[in-house]
C-alpha cells in the first residue's frame, strides 16, 4: 500500500518540478482590448538608464529594431497569426525611455483598435519629450506605460489642451 502512495507523490513533485521548470516559455498570453497581458508583458527596462544617455540623437534608432525570432515567438505566446495584419509588435517601455528588446516587454498590438497604437506613440513621444527636457522622472515616465497607457494617454491630451492655452506649462507631480 505504501508504495501507489509513493509513486503518487513521486509523480506529484515530478509534474511541479517540470512545471517549474517550464517557466514563462509556456505562458499562454491573452492581450485586453488595448494592453498587454501583465503576466507575459510586465514591462522590461534598462535598470541604469539615464535620461542623458538615451536623450542622445539616433539611440532610438539604433536600439529599436525587433529580431524577427523574438517577434515570432511573442507572437506564438499571444496566439496570433505573425503574418496578421491585425497586429504590429510593440514595445510596453520603448527603448527611448529605457525598454529592452525582451519577450517580457513585447506584445502583439492590435492596429485597428482605438485608443491604439497610434495613441500610444503619441503617449510615448510626449513621455519621451517631458523626459528629456527634464520635466517628468524616467522611472515615472515608464510607470505610465506599464501602468493604465489609455488613462495616461487620456491625461495627457488635457494637458496638451492646458498648454495650448497657457503661456507657462508644467507636467503637474499627479501625473
Amino acid at each position: 500500500m505504501k508504495q501507489p502512495v509513493a509513486s503518487i507523490l513521486f509523480f506529484i513533485c515530478f509534474a511541479a518540478f517540470l512545471s517549474a521548470w517550464a517557466g514563462a516559455e509556456d505562458l499562454v498570453c491573452t492581450a485586453h482590448r488595448f494592453t498587454p497581458d501583465e503576466t507575459c508583458t510586465p514591462g522590461a527596462v534598462l535598470p541604469f538608464a539615464l535620461p542623458a544617455e538615451l536623450c542622445q540623437p539616433g539611440y532610438k534608432q539604433k536600439n529599436a529594431d525587433i529580431p524577427e525570432a523574438l517577434r515570432k515567438k511573442v507572437y506564438d505566446r499571444y496566439g496570433v497569426l505573425y503574418a496578421s495584419k491585425d497586429y504590429a509588435p510593440d514595445y510596453l517601455v520603448p527603448p527611448e525611455l529605457g525598454g529592452v528588446i525582451d519577450d517580457r516587454n513585447l506584445w502583439p498590438q492590435p492596429t485597428k483598435e482605438s485608443p491604439g497604437f497610434h495613441e500610444k506613440n503619441e503617449l510615448e513621444d510626449f513621455l519621451y519629450e517631458a523626459v528629456c527636457a527634464g520635466r517628468m522622472d524616467l522611472r515615472a515616465a515608464q510607470a505610465k506605460l506599464t501602468g493604465d497607457w489609455v488613462r495616461a494617454h487620456d491625461e495627457m491630451r488635457s494637458l496638451k489642451a492646458i498648454k495650448k492655452s497657457a503661456t507657462v506649462y508644467e507636467i503637474p507631480p499627479e501625473f
